[in-house]
C-alpha cells in the first residue's frame, strides 16, 4: 500500500479552534481588513488560529482503520515499555494528523476571568458560501487587545503548528484481577 493510500494533504483554508471562549469576526472600512474578536466564556480558554494556507496532514479513512487496528494491540506492548515500578498508570498518545502552517495564533489561559477578551487585526476573507477563513501571512497581524495572552507565531515556511490525537491511559491492574483482565483482552483482540 502507497503513502498516498495512507495519507492525505489538503491545502486550503485557515483553521480556526478554539474552547471556553466566544469569537467573531468584523471587516473595517477596507472588506479584506477584519478584525477577531475572543471573550472567555470560563477560566479554561484554549485557542488557535492558523493563517491560510494551512496544510492539513492526516490519515485516509483506510489508513486510519488500519493504524488504529495496529494502535489497539500496540498500546498495551508500549505501556509495558515505558512504565516504571511507582506508576498506577501511563498516558499515551497516538497522532494521527498535523497541520502546517506559516502563522499562526495560540493561547492556552488556565485563569482567565469571564469577559476578558483579545482582539486581532489582520487581512483576510470568510467565504460567505461555506464558511472558509482565509487569514492572509502578506501582511502583518496586529494585537489590538489582548487580556487572554495571545502570541502569534511567525516562520519563513510551514511548520507543523498543531496535531490530531487520540490519546488513552493504561492503567496498572492488581494481580488478583490479571486473569480477568486477560480475558477481557484477548476478547477484544478477537473484535
Amino acid at each position: 500500500m502507497s503513502r498516498e493510500d495512507l495519507l492525505s494533504t489538503i491545502v486550503d483554508e485557515s483553521v480556526l479552534m478554539r474552547e471556553g471562549c466566544w469569537w467573531g469576526v468584523s471587516a473595517k472600512g477596507d472588506t479584506d481588513e477584519l478584525e477577531i474578536s475572543f471573550c472567555a466564556l470560563s477560566d479554561l480558554v484554549t485557542i488557535f488560529l492558523s493563517s491560510a494556507p494551512a496544510t492539513l496532514q492526516e490519515y485516509t479513512s483506510s489508513g486510519l482503520h488500519k493504524l488504529l487496528k495496529w494502535w489497539a494491540k500496540a498500546k498495551r506492548h508500549a505501556a509495558q515499555q515505558f512504565w516504571s515500578s511507582g506508576e498506577s498508570s501511563i498516558p499515551l498518545v497516538l497522532v494521527v494528523g498535523v497541520l502546517k502552517s506559516k502563522r499562526f495564533v495560540t493561547c492556552s489561559e488556565t485563569s482567565a476571568q469571564g469577559g476578558e477578551g483579545a482582539r486581532i487585526e489582520l487581512r483576510g476573507k470568510v467565504n460567505e458560501a461555506d464558511g472558509k477563513l482565509f487569514f492572509t501571512t502578506e501582511s502583518s497581524w496586529h494585537l489590538e487587545s489582548n487580556e487572554l495572552n495571545l502570541v502569534i507565531h511567525e516562520a519563513a515556511k510551514q511548520e507543523t503548528c498543531a496535531m490530531l490525537q487520540t490519546a488513552t491511559r493504561m492503567f496498572r491492574v492488581p494481580k488478583e484481577l490479571k486473569m480477568m483482565a486477560q480475558q477481557v483482552w484477548e476478547f477484544i483482540l478477537k473484535l
